[in-house]
């Protein structure tokens, strides 16, 4: 999975934080197409939680500060990210979870970003402060 410019939420640093997540996304890929042990997919997952964890923080400030309106069910997608990732982290040390930490991280960090997060920017774009996209009070 590689970032490509149709995922750009047109926020600078939130992009250098994407492009981030799909890095760490290419060490959990690696991982699982070396067919590397349990522990190795365990690490590189584990990086992506920590990496994910300081992106979401970003995230909720920025969109405190702008009074997203969607603010709680955004938080909630990322921590059912959060969980689900700590989930095939302990699941990696025990059994084979390659495919469905694949089929689940490229699913769900290209919909969030596709979906969620380019809804989210342009409040953050236009430095809205709560009355809606567009910066009207």
């Amino acid at each position: 999975m590689l970032w490509t410019n149709d995922l750009s939420v047109g926020v600078p640093e939130i992009d250098e934080q994407h492009k981030g997540l799909f890095a760490c996304l290419a060490r959990v890929e690696k991982a699982i197409d070396e067919k590397q042990r349990g522990s190795s997919v365990f690490f590189a997952l584990d990086q992506l939680a920590d990496y994910a964890r300081i992106h979401f923080a970003v995230e909720e400030i920025e969109m405190r500060i702008h009074r997203y309106p969607d603010f709680d069910a955004h938080v909630e997608q990322h921590r059912t990210f959060e969980s689900r990732v700590k989930q095939f982290s302990e699941e990696a040390l025990h059994r084979n979870v390659f495919e469905d930490v694949r089929d689940f991280l490229n699913n769900w960090l290209v919909e969030h970003i596709q979906i969620a997060d380019k809804a989210y920017a342009p409040y953050l774009v236009a430095g809205n402060t709560g009355a809606g996209a567009g910066g009207n009070t």
